[in-house]
């Protein structure tokens, strides 16, 4: 893969260091047979940085370092494991974060507490987000261009309140009208 920048040089993007990633089904990215902690201790290695800021973070998305850094991902539930996933893209402070579903099986809560988070460090540091998402909650709450895909194309592309306002193509329409049956106060996202 290679980032493309007006004006600059063309390079090679590093996974972890210019890009992070949390996957919708964090089980299937940790090993099983590796703690908490040690994930964190190799992220920490490659990138030069101390674990006790990955112990801060946890915190931030709403989990105690004393309580899971020395669990295993199968003693933990999708929403711990989800919620360490995108700890440990946060501590690689990449500049940029590819989120798959990354609000998968957290409650109402603990997702609004990390879209708050990406908020902020979107505001605060320039964090730039692709998120992947059928959850249109996320996307008023976070996005500014949206891309409807559907079958693998791109249908439909534009600023979110246009989006919304009115949506062209049957798959966004679909979405929007879907979205606003539960969360009719969005309809002036």
């Amino acid at each position: 893969m290679v980032v493309v920048r007006e004006g600059q040089e063309t390079r090679p993007v590093r996974r972890g260091r210019d890009v992070a990633t949390i996957l919708q089904n964090p089980r299937s990215a940790f090993n099983p047979l590796r703690t908490l902690r040690a994930h964190a201790e190799e992220t920490a290695r490659a990138i030069g940085a101390d674990i006790r800021r990955f112990e801060v973070l946890l915190g931030e998305v709403g989990l105690e370092a004393g309580g899971v850094l020395d669990l295993y991902a199968f003693q933990m539930s999708g929403g711990m494991l989800q919620r360490a996933m995108i700890a440990l893209a946060l501590f690689s402070s990449a500049p940029f974060i590819v989120a798959d579903e990354p609000t998968t099986d957290l409650d109402l809560v603990v997702q609004a507490r990390i879209l708050d988070l990406f908020a902020g460090l979107i505001r605060e540091r320039g964090l730039g987000v692709l998120f992947v998402t059928h959850d249109m909650g996320v996307v008023v709450r976070l996005a500014e261009t949206v891309h409807v895909v559907e079958a693998g194309r791109i249908v439909e592309s534009g600023p979110v309140e246009r989006l919304f306002a009115a949506p062209r193509h049957p798959a966004t329409m679909r979405l929007v009208s879907a979205h606003l049956a539960l969360y009719p106060e969005d309809a002036g996202a």
